[in-house]
């Protein structure tokens, strides 16, 4: 990590009082100053980022998300809030490189496991999906969420039995006719 001045930490420190404060764009003015001094400092890079997401602005977070990941390419923190942005975008094709690099380097992460599987559920990649739960129920056998999006899988994959009881097992009470069928 590079190295800051007793001053410019003080200002990153001023900063994060900010953002704990609710002022993001006063937090995201001085941490800018701070990369203008210091380009490659991670944690104001990804601070700056943090801020744009607390503003909605998912475009500039994810600016500054990809500067960070320039910089430590297999930073997990990195990759993982870059992908987190592209899912909140919506842009789920794009977030499923970076969540797979994520779980190729630490496949421990529960949370990174369920924005995959939703990411995978939206953009309809039906048998990549059920590839995916394979290695993800070894790890984390009794989720929930994944179970969820498990069982809306199967129903997609017209395995409405399978899909059904899972679901039951998951969320509770599954009401169907031979139209549709509505989680309660």
């Amino acid at each position: 990590m590079e190295k800051i001045d007793i001053e410019t930490e003080k200002n990153f420190l001023s900063a994060e009082k900010l953002r704990s404060s609710g002022k993001f764009q006063e937090a995201i003015t001085v941490l800018k100053k701070i990369i203008e001094q210091y380009p490659k400092f991670l944690p104001a890079l990804n601070n700056i980022a943090l801020n744009f997401i607390n503003l909605k602005n998912f475009e500039e977070a994810k600016k500054y998300y990809k500067i960070c990941s320039s910089i430590k390419p297999d930073e997990l923190i990195f990759i993982n809030n870059l992908a987190k942005v592209f899912h909140d975008m919506g842009t789920f094709k794009e977030a499923i490189p970076l969540l797979q690099k994520s779980l190729n380097i630490n496949s421990n992460q529960l949370e990174i496991m369920k924005i995959t599987a939703k990411c995978l559920f939206e953009i309809n990649l039906r048998n990549e999906l059920n590839n995916f739960f394979i290695n993800a129920f070894k790890l984390f056998p009794e989720d929930k969420t994944l179970k969820y999006y498990h069982g809306r899988n199967l129903l997609r994959m017209n395995k409405h039995i399978d899909g059904l009881n899972i679901l039951k097992q998951t969320i509770g009470v599954v009401e169907f006719d031979e139209k549709k069928f509505r989680i309660l």
